[in-house]
């Protein structure tokens, strides 16, 4: 399993620089850029794709306050939420406008959330080696301008990133019943959620 500091090797590596021992290494110059990168980057990649590795499930708390219009209920999102996957057996990617989140809040009619999603997780060693990949090939993107000044290899990089992501889907066809790939269109009809909205987002 991959550190932090072994991605960062990698990225650095791919863009014809020197290793770091610390992405905290403040004389480092090779540590300072990638550590100015480093989590905006993990986060990106999370947000980029359903990964198994970084699932979380959990039942949302209702809050007390209520939305002024639109919706009935505010519900809080988990401090390491970065993506939603499921709300109440119900994929996201479901044309239903039963829900929306603003903020680190969801905003929805119905009375208790059971929450699937992606989770920001700042262990590397969790992560793996498809998204340890894409980390590195987007770290790569984002500091080879600075540490070489050869400005075009971003978009090398980042084409080679659009390649690891299709891989991405692709296993998770094979391996998952991703949602983004199949939808459960049973589950969505036994679903409460599965009546749509009919007014305006505004209410």
């Amino acid at each position: 399993m991959a550190t932090e500091v072994d991605i960062a090797n990698q990225a650095l590596a791919r863009v014809g620089s020197a290793d770091i021992m610390s992405l905290g290494d403040a004389d480092d110059e090779n540590a300072r850029v990638v550590n100015r990168f480093y989590t905006q980057t993990v986060k990106e990649c999370l947000r980029a794709h359903p990964w198994s590795c970084a699932t979380g499930r959990t039942t949302l708390a209702r809050l007390t306050e209520t939305p002024e219009f639109g919706y009935d209920y505010y519900f809080q999102l988990p401090n390491d939420f970065m993506r939603a996957l499921y709300l109440n057996d119900i994929n996201v990617w479901d044309p239903l406008d039963c829900w929306a989140i603003e903020q680190d809040r969801i905003l929805s009619d119905e009375e208790a959330i059971k929450l699937v999603y992606v989770k920001y997780d700042e262990d590397a060693t969790t992560y793996d080696d498809l998204l340890v990949n894409a980390i590195v090939i987007k770290l790569a993107a984002k500091i080879v301008g600075s540490l070489t000044g050869e400005m075009g290899r971003a978009a090398t990089f980042l084409a080679e990133f659009q390649v690891i992501m299709s891989e991405a889907k692709t296993v998770d066809a094979r391996e998952t019943n991703s949602n983004e790939n199949n939808p459960l269109q049973g589950m969505l009809a036994r679903s409460p959620l599965s009546r749509r909205r009919r007014f305006s987002p505004l209410g």
